[in-house]
């Protein structure tokens, strides 16, 4: 997993080509830290979610990670939230079996522990903060109505959140 999905913008015009040649309506573009975290990301997210929420909600990338994945996995607070008030579906599970619960955990994992070189010093990602902001992705996403469920390797979002000591996430969990 690489970065943030959210999708492009299409004219009208490309939406129904695409459409009379069978091919898909939306675009999964890639935005790599720290880029989905500037503000007219989320402007962009809530711009099409307004105009084209279902096209939005239903994108799937190669591995199914639905923008709901993808926005728990870095953090995106703002993004889970928006996603939710659209109808997005908390408990999506990408080909792994992971949900967007099993997500907040991989991002921190992915960034603190495997990739944090790739991070600034002073990047947010790194902060103490950001586990509160995870536990609180945790807490919107149960309240959506997802669900602590077992990917296709027999882990929870608990049983990952206790094996990488995120006490934060793991007591929004309980």
């Amino acid at each position: 997993m690489s970065s943030l999905v959210v999708l492009c913008a299409l004219s009208a015009a490309e939406v129904d080509s695409r459409k009379a040649k069978g091919g898909p309506v939306s675009d999964l573009v890639e935005f790599k830290p720290p880029f989905w975290r500037l503000p007219s990301a989320m402007d962009r997210l809530t711009q099409l979610l307004a105009s084209s929420p279902k096209v939005v909600l239903n994108a799937r990338d190669k591995g199914n990670h639905s923008p709901m994945n993808m926005a728990a996995f870095h953090g995106n607070l703002p993004g889970v939230r928006a996603l939710i008030a659209a109808g997005g579906d908390a408990g999506n599970a990408d080909k792994a079996g992971d949900t967007p619960l099993h997500h907040v955990v991989h991002g921190h994992h992915y960034w603190v522990d495997e990739h944090k070189e790739l991070l600034r010093a002073d990047s947010p990602l790194l902060s103490p903060a950001m586990m509160e902001v995870r536990a609180q992705i945790v807490h919107a996403l149960l309240g959506a109505g997802a669900r602590v469920t077992a990917n296709r390797k027999g882990h929870t979002a608990r049983t990952l959140a206790a094996a990488h000591n995120l006490s934060a996430v793991l007591k929004a969990l309980s």
